[in-house]
């Protein structure tokens, strides 16, 4: 799920700069790559605008998606994973402040913000396949090792 929380309406020019369209490849047998790693495949995408107050959401294993660059011009913070990183809500300021080990190091304003939610569900017939899939989820010794993946 794709949600888009800013007012700018996407579908001026100017907006159109600002990037955060939805990209996907694929739906209802259209316009499906013949080798997803074929970067040729970008002329091939279809896109929704990010419409204020939408959001897209897709079954993301059988629909290969992704997100144009959001702000393509801007450099982003570098945000260090061995640190404490939050983005809070700034009431006072009627904003969002990036802080990184309590520093803020950059403030936003609604109109600035994309958010994406990830979810991910497995449906299975009964309890017995249900229970086959965990067993399996948890058993490295199919699991590819990293020299394999380099």
């Amino acid at each position: 799920v794709v949600g888009y929380i800013h007012e700018w309406d996407p579908r001026s020019i100017e907006s159109n700069k600002l990037g955060g369209k939805f990209i996907f490849w694929g739906a209802e047998g259209k316009n499906t790559p013949k080798d997803v790693r074929d970067h040729r495949m970008l002329v091939h995408a279809d896109t929704i605008l990010p419409v204020p107050l939408a959001g897209v959401s897709v079954d993301g294993s059988r629909l290969v998606h992704a997100a144009d660059v959001y702000y393509p011009d801007i450099t982003p913070p570098k945000i260090d994973k061995s640190k404490a990183c939050e983005l809070k809500y700034n009431a006072a300021k009627d904003n969002w402040d990036l802080k990184i080990d309590e520093k803020v190091v950059q403030s936003y304003e609604n109109n600035d913000l994309r958010i994406s939610i990830v979810f991910r569900a497995r449906c299975h017939k009964d309890e017995a396949e249900a229970k086959r899939f965990q067993e399996q989820m948890y058993d490295n010794s199919m699991a590819m090792k990293m020299e394999d993946i380099l």
